[in-house]
């Protein structure tokens, strides 16, 4: 037997001796490690009502609950208890449904009619019919506490807490519970973007082994893009509160406008090295906040401090949250009159992380923290409820009281575009902002532009948009449409030298933004509106169609509206040729501005005029035919200034090695 032979044989043997190792599975409970703190030490519960763990068929914190179980869960809750609502309040663009529960006392549920007809009083002082009714309104109604979880989807550990607040304030027994079902009509919103964290829970178990990972560079804990913070279209539904483009925003902005809560919770998480940030944020402070938040910050961090105390928890506040953006959640909620709270507990991606200083921290402790957060913040709330609803309501009291100076009023002229300006009306009427429209011209003495100009004497066209700040959301009218909110000087001088020090900024994100601005509307203020003729605002009906179809030419619409866009849209994808002009032109006694858009017969053999005339309808545009080619003193209508358009081919770039 050669050498070759002996080496195969001795292979043979020592592979036909070896134990198949056991099939190996990834980890189902990579997020428990060693961590095993009861959530509610010593907790009693309504029999016979399962806990989120139970009712899912393993520990909670052990691994992310999906979408598909907190709505399981939720369900369940509302079937189970009678303190329990589930409502819908809208859907993703992957069809997922967005809800929230409304957890109360049984006797605070058996009369929430009555409770929501008079906290819409205290909401608008201008319907209280008697001087002694807003005090017996707040001293027979709860508070309305609004808690949201979960609006980036890759900061996971709030939903699951969410659930397990649920089950605490709808199940349990203990004083706290009762104190907080008692005195709060409870909103909790467990998930905010659901196809994000679906998205995001793929790629984990796409990455998670048979032994958890505990570096914060593994696959596991970055995961590839694109990550689970957006939504399906990739947008930060964090920064569409007032802006409200994604359907998810729309339908949970109405939401919570329906509820008006005094006390808002925005939950969140941050990077895995840092601890657990709550408010009281840090300077700057935008100047329209309601004017108590400063003392419910306090009051309510307190609270939440002493809970983390008692665990020897880390924490902080201040260091770098600023409040003067108003489109997130918690900022956009103050301007309703809301206790806005922020909560950033440091992400461990569903598993486990191992701390610069050694420490591990695991997924059920992240849920933990997030649960004893929330539970500390209710309590406060509910124990000082008559303190906030008086607070609450004085300030909505002087929002209307025009005899304080409060006359001002922001003017919007109307112009060429009319499907923004009826846009941006809607946008304003969603979050229950009164507009108006001037019956006839009027004359204002003193007013600034848009732009910061002087508008002295100033007459304005009927139609104008009026939106007076004598209104109940007095703040969210000023921090939306104010055209230059400055930052206090005092902080600048410390930005100034924080970036000559350090090369940084203390600003946490946007600085400026104006929706009069982003509209692109001819825009003005007043600080003193005279008495003029009004009348609320309703759409307008939507025109469109086809004129003068009889020509042997073509067609054209104006550019100036922005339902132009759609009907241009239908006509490229309909395999139409359009084009597009370089230069003003005139069809009949009409001058249309430079980028209108043409329509040649002989471009276009095949156009059926009842197709166009339907098409213009849908879209809403105004389509004129064309009388004659010659444009005397503007551009002809039949030369190279009418470009011809190519259908746009858009294409989104991702994945390696993008």
């Amino acid at each position: 037997m050669n050498r070759m032979h002996l080496v195969a044989l001795a292979l043979a043997v020592v592979v036909v001796g070896m134990t198949p190792p056991p099939a190996a599975g990834i980890d189902r409970a990579p997020g428990l490690g060693d961590y095993d703190v009861p959530l509610y030490p010593n907790g009693t519960y309504v029999p016979g009502i399962q806990s989120p763990g139970e009712f899912w068929g393993f520990t909670l914190g052990s691994w992310p609950a999906s979408y598909e179980q907190i709505i399981a869960y939720a369900e369940y809750l509302a079937q189970n208890r009678p303190n329990v609502d589930l409502v819908d309040y809208g859907s993703t663009h992957e069809g997922r449904r967005l809800v929230y529960l409304v957890i109360t006392s049984e006797n605070n549920k058996s009369r929430l009619v009555d409770i929501r007809h008079g906290l819409d009083k205290l909401s608008d002082p201008r319907k209280i019919t008697k001087g002694s009714q807003a005090a017996e309104i707040i001293q027979r109604s709860p508070a309305v506490a609004w808690l949201a979880y979960g609006i980036h989807g890759d900061e996971l550990s709030s939903c699951d807490a969410a659930m397990r607040l649920a089950y605490q304030i709808a199940a349990g027994e203990d004083d706290d519970s009762r104190l907080i079902r008692d005195e709060l009509v409870v909103c909790i919103d467990p998930l905010q973007n659901p196809d994000g964290r679906t998205r995001w829970l793929g790629q984990l178990a796409q990455w998670t082994g048979a032994v958890p990972n505990p570096d914060v560079n593994s696959l596991n804990h970055r995961g590839t893009w694109p990550y689970g913070r957006t939504n399906h279209y990739l947008f930060d539904l964090n920064r569409d509160w007032f802006t409200l483009v994604q359907p998810e925003s729309r339908g949970k902005t109405a939401a919570v406008l329906e509820w008006m809560p005094h006390y808002f919770l925005d939950c969140h998480e941050m990077g895995p090295t840092n601890t657990y940030l709550f408010s009281p944020p840090r300077e700057p402070f935008n100047p329209y906040m309601v004017e108590y938040i400063h003392k419910w910050w306090r009051l309510v961090a307190e609270s939440h401090a002493r809970a983390f105390d008692r665990y020897g928890w880390s924490y902080y506040t201040r260091e770098w949250n600023e409040e003067f953006f108003p489109g997130y959640g918690s900022s956009w909620a103050i301007y309703l009159g809301a206790v806005g709270m922020l909560f950033e507990q440091a992400g461990v991606d569903g598993s486990l992380v191992k701390r610069p200083e050694g420490t591990v921290m695991t997924y059920r402790e992240t849920v933990h923290h997030q649960f004893i957060g929330s539970f500390s913040n209710l309590t406060a709330v509910a124990a000082g409820r008559e303190e906030l609803l008086n607070d609450y309501y004085r300030v909505k009291q002087n929002n209307v009281r025009p005899d304080r100076g409060n006359t001002g009023a922001y003017i919007f002229v109307p112009g060429d575009n009319k499907s923004r300006m009826e846009l941006f009306a809607r946008t304003l009427e969603h979050q229950h902002i009164e507009v108006e429209v001037a019956a006839a011209p009027f004359k204002v003495g003193r007013a600034v532009s848009s732009l910061g100009a002087a508008a002295n004497n100033k007459t304005y066209p009927e139609g104008s948009l009026v939106v007076r700040t004598a209104q109940p959301l007095r703040q969210l009218i000023d921090v939306i449409l104010q055209f230059d909110i400055r930052i206090p000087t005092s902080f600048l001088e410390s930005e100034k030298k924080e970036i000559l020090k350090r090369d940084r900024t203390r600003i946490y994100e946007i600085t400026a933004w104006s929706m009069p601005l982003a509209y692109d509307l001819e825009a003005y203020f007043t600080p003193s509106l005279p008495r003029i003729n009004t009348a609320a605002y309703s759409a307008p009906e939507t025109a469109g169609g086809l004129s003068n179809e009889n020509t042997s030419i073509g067609f054209v619409f104006s550019c100036s509206d922005d339902r132009s866009y759609r009907l241009l849209v239908d006509l490229l994808d309909g395999g139409y040729e359009v084009r597009c002009a370089k230069r003003p032109f005139k069809n009949r006694d009409v001058v249309y501005p430079r980028g209108s858009f043409q329509v040649r017969l002989n471009d276009n053999p095949d156009l059926e005029v009842e197709e166009l005339r339907r098409m213009a309808a849908e879209a809403g545009a105004e389509v004129d035919g064309i009388e004659t080619t010659l444009g005397r003193e503007l551009a002809d209508l039949g030369g190279s200034e009418f470009a011809l358009l190519e259908r746009p081919r858009i294409a989104l770039v991702g994945g390696f090695p993008v």
